[in-house]
């Protein structure tokens, strides 16, 4: 975990104890999650910055954040397969250009996302590994 997201959890939980509900807790962490990044992997950081970052981050830094990107990259792959099976079973009759079109639309996207995470995915593993560090458990089959 980063030190700014470090910081900004210890002002949550004193927010949390200034305030003592649940709503401004919930509240709170959403803000905190969003403003720091550290809500789970986010595809759209720019590789050159994370490269930087990921010199200066810990091995358990590291390590969590593989196996987040890690997590994200197999829960599209799935969502790949649904679609793909989707496309395969669209009846004749119902493969209307406009149908197929959105499916093959969000099979893109998918594909576009799942390239993005596992760039972020290869920086973070490349990194344990120049540290000769075990990442067996980090593999994508």
């Amino acid at each position: 975990m980063s030190s700014s997201c470090s910081v900004r959890m210890r002002g949550c939980a004193a927010l949390r104890r200034v305030h003592g509900g649940k709503l401004v807790e919930a509240t709170a962490w959403l803000v905190v999650l969003l403003t720091a990044g550290c809500g789970g992997p986010s595809e759209n950081v720019p590789l050159k910055e994370l490269r930087a970052e990921a010199v200066g981050m810990t091995a358990q830094e590291l390590h969590h954040n593989a196996q987040q990107y890690r997590h994200a990259y197999l829960a599209h792959r799935q969502q790949m397969q649904e679609v793909r099976l989707k496309l395969k079973k669209l009846p004749p009759a119902s493969r209307t250009p406009d149908r197929a079109q959105s499916l093959i639309r969000k099979a893109t996207e998918i594909s576009r996302s799942m390239e993005r995470l596992r760039d972020r995915y290869d920086i973070c593993v490349g990194q344990l590994r120049k540290r000769g560090l075990d990442v067996e458990d980090l593999k994508i089959e």
